[in-house]
């Protein structure tokens, strides 16, 4: 159902937005592109509720009537986006897209280190979109966790990226080929599947215990990542239930200098045949964000104790969990 009452306001700018038009315009697109199609009535329907037009038609500027107009179809996915771009918006005033700031600040990687007991940690806020520049990086990465006896991915700040990346990083976990994820795209009718790349070939660390940290603030992609390993049984999931974000995303312009970002491809998880969009992932080990570090590195530790074999070893794992006993205690 399409908006049929007419709403224009006056921006501060000087600028005339006809509210309806807009409105229009992105029922239209989402009837035609959005990937969910049982929710489209729904979606559509809530566009032209009167309390939503009022809001819109409070909005002092074209950025404003976009953000809130952003928020509302967000209830209901949160990939949708809508963006206003005058004529005269000069380059400084465009948002720097993920992957640009990705590539300009070290490909998202932030921090890897190797812990007390021969943990290791590796920190990074998004999937950057892969190249050979990408691959070197994460093999530099990786050489320096090569010899670790458990990993911690810590994905808490982790805004998501691009399949590809977790394609690849993924394989250096798994052994062989193994089918990841697939996902369909509606305006084509296509679906792409995604497997590992068996020559990417570590057995050390296709066998060391994984964890992988998560917050409500964990997306997309890194949701994807998370939801593969879980539901492959590779890792133990800690932290937070994550945002909720499985479907994939492509600009469509709309009227007036207005675009909007419409979900147009969904994940289908070949063990689940789901995905975690609207749910988020749900962690084994369901903690507070802030907590999920300290939790995933006693357990790494308390596994490696169950099976070690050396006593040099289990002495300087029994001492770091009797220092983390006596640290929380302290707290």
């Amino acid at each position: 159902m399409l908006l049929s009452t007419l709403f224009v306001v006056q921006f501060l700018s000087s600028n005339s937005v006809d509210i309806s038009e807009v409105i229009q315009d992105t029922q239209i697109n989402i009837e035609r592109f959005y990937v969910e199609q049982r929710s489209i009535e729904t979606i559509n329907q809530s566009l032209s509720a009167p309390q939503l037009l009022q809001q819109l038609d409070q909005a002092e500027t074209p950025d404003q009537l976009a953000k809130n107009l952003t928020q509302h179809l967000q209830k209901f996915d949160a990939h949708f986006t809508v963006q206003y771009q005058s004529e005269s918006t000069s380059a400084l005033e465009v948002k720097e897209s993920w992957f640009s700031k990705l590539a300009r600040k070290n490909y998202g990687f932030s921090k890897v280190e190797v812990l007390e007991g021969n943990v290791g940690l590796l920190v990074f806020w998004g999937f950057a979109d892969l190249n050979q520049a990408v691959k070197d990086k994460i093999s530099a990465v990786m050489s320096l966790l090569l010899d670790v006896d458990a990993l911690i991915i810590d994905l808490r700040a982790n805004g998501g990226g691009s399949g590809e990346t977790v394609q690849w990083l993924s394989s250096y976990f798994v052994d062989g080929k193994v089918h990841l994820n697939s996902f369909y795209t509606r305006y084509n009718d296509s679906e792409q599947t995604f497997w590992t790349h068996p020559q990417i070939n570590y057995d050390h660390l296709e066998q060391i215990p994984l964890y992988i940290l998560t917050s409500d603030q964990t997306f997309s992609a890194a949701e994807e990542f998370t939801y593969n390993f879980k539901h492959l049984g590779r890792a133990v999931i800690v932290g937070e239930p994550s945002k909720g974000g499985a479907n994939p995303w492509r600009w469509f312009n709309l009227t007036q200098g207005f675009r909007l970002g419409i979900p147009t491809t969904k994940a289908i998880n070949p063990i689940t045949q789901g995905n975690w969009e609207s749910k988020g992932v749900q962690p084994n080990i369901v903690i507070s964000a802030d907590n999920a570090l300290d939790l995933a590195y006693k357990h790494a530790l308390e596994s490696l104790l169950e099976n070690a074999d050396n006593g040099y070893r289990r002495q300087e794992i029994e001492q770091q969990l009797q220092r983390m006993k006596t640290n929380s205690t302290k707290d």
